[in-house]
C-alpha cells in the first residue's frame, strides 16, 4: 500500500486506496472507465475514496470541501487523482494476477 501525503490548511493528510476504498467506489457505481465517461464525478469519487481508510469519519461533502481548499491552495489535484488511479490499477492487476512477481496457486481437484 502506497501513501499520498498532502497538506490542506496546515493539516497533513495521508491518503491511500485499499480494498474498502474500491468497494466504496463500486457501491456508488464508479469504475475506472468513468475517468473518460464522467470525469468530474470520477475525480470527486476518487478523491473521496482516498480518504476512506484513514478518515472514515469524514463525509463525502467534507472530502469535496477539502478538494476545493486544496485547489485554492494551488494543490495539484490531478497528481492526487493520478496516484489513486495508479493504486486502483495496481489493485486490479493483483486480482488478475498480472504484473505480479510470484503467484500462489490454488490446488483444484475433482471430487
Amino acid at each position: 500500500m502506497n501513501i499520498c501525503k498532502i497538506n490542506i490548511e496546515e493539516k497533513d493528510y495521508e491518503l491511500c486506496l485499499v480494498r474498502d476504498s474500491i468497494k466504496w467506489l463500486e457501491a456508488r457505481g464508479i469504475s475506472i472507465n468513468d475517468i473518460d465517461n464522467r470525469p468530474v464525478t470520477f475525480v470527486d469519487a476518487m478523491w473521496t475514496a482516498l480518504f476512506v481508510k484513514n478518515y472514515a469519519d469524514k463525509t463525502e461533502a467534507e472530502c469535496i470541501d477539502l478538494l476545493n481548499k486544496y485547489k485554492e491552495e494551488n494543490g495539484d489535484v490531478g497528481e492526487v487523482i493520478r496516484f489513486g488511479i495508479e493504486e486502483y490499477t495496481a489493485f486490479l492487476n493483483a486480482l488478475n494476477g498480472t504484473k505480479s512477481k510470484k503467484i500462489k496457486k490454488a490446488q483444484i481437484t475433482k471430487a
